[in-house]
């Protein structure tokens, strides 16, 4: 893999990514957390 899969350019803080198929929609759905300091 050449790049990364999701990265949050504002603030680089997506953390714990989990992939989900939704069957319903047919598409894979992308989760993650976000841990900024505010």
């Amino acid at each position: 893999m050449q790049a990364p899969l999701f990265r949050d350019p504002i603030y680089d803080g997506a953390t714990d990514p989990t992939l989900i198929y939704n069957r319903a929609a047919g598409e894979w759905w992308l989760v993650y957390t976000s841990r900024h300091v505010v």
